[in-house]
């Protein structure tokens, strides 16, 4: 390959097995904090609410996330406290939250306005300072507060009668403490409330419609709980040490003892709960308690949370929150190196290869590389390695040596590559020589000419690749020709064998390029592709293609239709680094090498479907630049929208896709990545607007659509033309009563014709913008359109207009979109205007415009007349 060649570092140090943990695990994180608009670095709690957005519980307020800013809310807003402990969402829809002077306030999703509870006065004065740990406001507005630390319930109903309240919990003197229960009120399925009760002195609680469930006494100074499905996670707090239980229905499944403090815990997934330490991280365990994973391992983490896309979001006391589009992939660094080789070594573990010249090797189960080293690479020598299943052995090409094993079969010779197919012989390329090992440790040298970048064998001969091209070598005859087509004239930097006749080619600049005998496909951006720049092309055992770019890895498949359909995982996905140099797939674990080290996984958690829900919404509507609560009943003049809208995804974010079209209007989807869709000049009419979001080809089930009514003008009604008709006839009997018509027959004529011309007017004008000036164009004037980044050159017969405005978009803006024609991405002509054509351009204004290879079809149809 290209890259490799012109990395003249890559070393293979092998025979003697050095250990020492020279890779670290390390799991891709993006923190949110201060300099992201996140009010504080002290994070207790977090919520998504109903529309999809996040909420954040600070010591400097509140704040909600809606994957593009941060919203913070404070005192001015009607918050209680600067400091908000939890958030608690209830039947009703509301979400109230907990402060520590017991002042408490709520919100509801709807409008989102911040209300003071009426009855704070006493929730403050009776609340004696405890740490909440739940809340429930029953259907009669009684509230419900269970404590952390304190014995009991504070209650008050819906007038502000005090029925109970809470005392303090006897903290250790000398070891001695008093023991309480913790007790749950299930109130319904999804409903639950907890609380610490004494032993000897019971205090009776009223919780309609719930049953109670002892779990077992406490003799914490705090404790944390969560329940689920019948289960409940407990965290115990105690003067020098800790107790973490599982419950269900009552029943202890299991408890363990622990140095560390807990701070929060939680159910990570159906068979999992996890537990939040003070600089502990947090650590996910299985429901027999064994350690699965820890993550933030020096953090203090107060809340775990999954979002509606499986992404996952850690509170801290300390740093902010983080998140995770793909907390499942495994990534492994090696001090900041770029590791650009893999090499499966039979039964042996992966072996990663530095751009520094070292090897390391992972075995699994294990979450760290150890050294795998015998000489200090030399920057000349490259050293390469694979595994090949006809010599049951590694090949290693080291320090102008190549070795079988522990036996150097050919020495003072380097080579730049290792082919990658490990059914056949190696074959080693470099300058004008491919060299290929035989099962006895021979080999045969054939010169070529030219840097030779990757080769494969076949029974006909090899085939290799250079700088421009893809060639074949006859091995008989020892002589080289190349074939030549058009998507081979790129350097091609891989070139994988899935038959003797069928390859893969990556190459730099025209994506990947599929020759199967004399068929040839080429994929590329125009397909989905991430990149036309492909480093490392890849055929698995299950017929896809990976392609690793420099903008992320892309999963190819095609099924028996050809059809094409392309996943990407890149950075934003999780990904360690868009830079991808190498792939391998074993069993069913997929390695990425890329400049800034390994990410693996399973190959069916990277592309599982986590598009759930979108939470698609319409933020506003404006008609004529003003505001407007409908579109409905809109007058002839309320002609020109805008329609703002979007969707929740944490984990694409601006990547969202959206497909809309207006109905009435529009016979095909278009497709944007912008939030907001502008209509200049409707034409009077009922519409439909209608708009969905989607990821990666996949689109969303919800569906908004909004209906439109502009009324036709004035002059087009029926009850106009009517009066017209019956005042014309009105005028002719009157210029025939006193006898004008004789003597003033071209007045009387000329006032028929205006009269009937403004009956039939059509308006071929449009009205845009250029800096900030309002400027009407006769569409019949127009000759061509040229897109330019954001803004679009109209090009009339007065002159060159340049707007603001996508050209997507500027069909909706003119009065007669079908005399217009799109030629190219960045060109649209109007047909009347083309003054000669040929098979791959037009010529419009005495300019040559060559025809995009998407709208020949569309063009051809086309005929001048």
């Amino acid at each position: 390959m290209l890259i490799r060649i012109r990395r003249f570092t890559l070393l293979l140090l092998f025979s003697v097995f050095a250990v020492f943990h020279a890779a670290a695990q390390s799991d891709y994180y993006t923190n949110y904090g201060l300099s992201n608009g996140l009010p504080s670095s002290q994070v207790y709690h977090m919520y998504q609410d109903v529309n999809g957005l996040l909420w954040f519980a600070t010591d400097n307020g509140i704040c909600s996330y809606d994957g593009y800013e941060f919203k913070p809310y404070d005192l001015t807003d009607g918050l209680t406290s600067t400091t908000v402990f939890r958030f608690y969402p209830q039947a009703n829809g509301e979400i109230w939250c907990s402060t520590p002077n017991n002042a408490f306030f709520y919100f509801n999703p709807n409008d989102y306005k911040i209300k003071q509870y009426e009855f704070n006065n006493v929730s403050s004065i009776y609340g004696i300072e405890g740490i909440v740990n739940d809340m429930y406001l029953n259907d009669e507005g009684t509230l419900s507060v269970g404590y952390q630390d304190r014995v009991g319930v504070l209650s008050i109903s819906s007038e502000g009668e005090l029925l109970s309240y809470p005392r303090k919990k006897k903290i250790y003197e000398e070891d001695i403490c008093e023991l309480v229960d913790i007790k749950i009120h299930h109130i319904s399925d999804s409903l639950k409330f907890t609380f610490l009760q004494s032993s000897e002195n019971e205090q009776k609680v009223d919780l309609l419609g719930s049953s109670e469930v002892k779990i077992k006494n406490s003799a914490g100074m705090y404790y944390k709980m969560e329940a689920a499905n019948g289960y409940c996670v407990i965290g115990e707090y105690k003067k020098y040490t800790s107790d973490v239980y599982l419950m269900k229905n009552g029943v202890e499944l299991l408890s363990f003892n622990t140095d560390e403090r807990p701070l929060g815990v939680g159910f990570y997934d159906d068979n999992h709960f996890w537990v939040g330490y003070l600089h502990g991280g947090v650590i996910i365990y299985d429901f027999q308690g064994n350690e699965v994973k820890r993550y933030l391992e020096n953090s203090s983490v107060t809340r775990v949370l999954e979002d509606h896309q499986g992404g996952k979001w850690f509170s801290t006391l300390y740093s902010g929150v983080y998140y995770s589009g793909n907390i499942e992939l495994n990534h492994l660094t090696i001090d900041g190196s770029n590791i650009y080789d893999l090499c499966v070594n039979d039964g042996e573990g992966m072996m990663l290869g530095t751009l520094d010249g070292e090897y390391f090797k992972v075995v699994s189960g294990i979450p760290y590389a150890t050294k795998y080293s015998k000489t200090k690479a030399q920057m000349s020598s490259p050293a390469l390695a694979q595994y090949y299943n006809k010599l049951e052995g590694l090949v290693v090409s080291n320090n102008n040596n190549v070795w079988i094993g522990d036996r150097i079969i050919i020495k003072d010779e380097y080579f730049t590559n290792l082919s990658d197919d490990i059914d056949e012989l190696p074959i080693a390329t470099r300058k004008a020589l491919i060299c290929v090992i035989k099962k006895d440790g021979s080999y045969t040298k054939y010169h070529t000419l030219g840097n030779v970048y990757d080769a494969c064998i076949t029974d006909n001969g090899i085939y290799f690749t250079k700088r421009y091209g893809l060639y074949f070598y006859d091995t008989v005859t020892r002589t080289e020709h190349k074939i030549d087509h058009e998507y081979h004239n790129y350097p091609i930097m891989d070139i994988d064998k899935i038959s003797d006749s069928k390859f893969v080619l990556a190459t730099n600049g025209n994506g990947v390029v599929i020759r199967d005998g004399k068929k040839v496909q080429r994929i590329s951006t125009e397909d989905g592709l991430s990149s036309d720049i492909v480093f490392e092309v890849y055929h698995d055992q299950n017929g896809d293609i990976w392609a690793g770019t420099n903008k992320g890895i892309n999963r190819i498949r095609i099924n028996a239709m050809g059809e094409i359909q392309i996943d990407v995982l890149g950075h934003q996905d999780g990904l360690i680094d868009n830079y991808v140099n190498d792939i391998k797939l074993v069993d069913d674990t997929l390695w990425i090498a890329t400049a800034s080290g390994v990410t693996y996984a399973s190959v069916n958690y990277l592309f599982k479907d986590s598009w759930k829900k979108s939470f698609l919404s319409i933020l506003r509507f404006k008609v004529n630049t003003d505001t407007v609560e409908s579109l409905s009943n809109l007058s002839y003049w309320q002609n020109s929208l805008e329609i703002d809208f979007r969707a929740l995804s944490f984990k694409v974010g601006s990547k969202i896709i959206y497909r809309y079209k207006m109905d009435g209007l529009d016979k095909d989807w278009k497709y944007t990545y912008e939030q907001s869709i502008a209509y200049n000049a409707l034409p009077p009419g009922e519409y439909t607007f209608i708009v969905q979001a989607g990821m990666n080809d996949s689109w969303e089930d919800e569906v908004k659509r909004i209906p439109i009514s502009i009324s036709p003008a004035f002059y087009s009604t029926i009850w106009f033309k009517s009066s017209s008709v019956l005042l014309i006839l009105f005028l002719v009997y009157l210029f025939f009563k006193y006898r004008i018509l004789s003597y003033n027959k071209h007045i009387s004529r000329e006032l028929m014709r205006h009269i009937l011309k403004r009956l039939r007017r059509k308006s071929y004008d449009f009205i845009v913008q250029e800096n900030r000036k309002e400027i009407k164009i006769n569409s019949q004037d127009v000759f061509y359109v040229k897109s330019a980044d954001n803004y679009v050159e109209i090009y009339t017969t007065n002159g060159k207009v340049v707007i603001r405005e996508k050209i997507s978009n500027f069909l909706n803006i003119v009065p007669d979109e079908i005399e217009y024609l799109q030629v190219r991405r960045n060109y649209i002509v109007r047909i009347d205007k083309i003054t000669s054509k040929s098979k791959n351009s037009i010529t419009v204004h005495n300019l040559e415009i060559k025809i995009g290879e998407t709208y020949k079809e569309t063009f051809n149809q086309i005929h001048l007349s």
